[in-house]
């Protein structure tokens, strides 16, 4: 093999692996859960490390999620059905495509759709893959 295309192959690999790292910065986050306190969420321990991706699509039903209360607060919930009971305005809302986002918790109450309403998909900053224990 020549030198020139040596040097080619190297750049196409450090290009590409810059492309590769690039891809994973943008898309996905570590967020620490504070050590002090509790959880909203029974599957989740303060001081967990949850590794979050930012580009959520269409969340199923059971996901744990991150959401924006609208104001500066990260909350966090899992996407559940929208219980039976609720107002009719709720269930269109729902349908139009917002979610209903709960937190799990008895002894750790969390703001929720249950205070807040429905949650609009523009809201929802992340979907939580996995949580480290460190």
């Amino acid at each position: 093999m020549s030198a020139q295309l040596l040097r080619r192959a190297r750049i196409a690999i450090y290009v590409g692996v810059l492309v590769v790292v690039a891809y994973f910065i943008l898309r996905y986050d570590m967020v620490g859960l504070p050590g002090e306190g509790c959880s909203p969420l029974v599957a989740l321990t303060p001081g967990e490390r949850l590794v979050v991706d930012r580009w959520v699509g269409e969340p199923e039903l059971g996901a744990l999620l991150l959401f924006s209360d609208g104001a500066d607060e990260i909350l966090l919930g899992k996407l559940s059905t929208l219980p039976h009971s609720a107002p009719p305005r709720m269930h269109a809302a729902i349908e139009r495509g917002s979610y209903w986002i709960v937190t799990d918790a008895p002894d750790c109450p969390g703001r929720d759709s249950r205070v807040m309403g429905p949650i609009e998909p523009d809201d929802v900053v992340g979907r939580i893959l996995f949580s480290l224990p460190w």
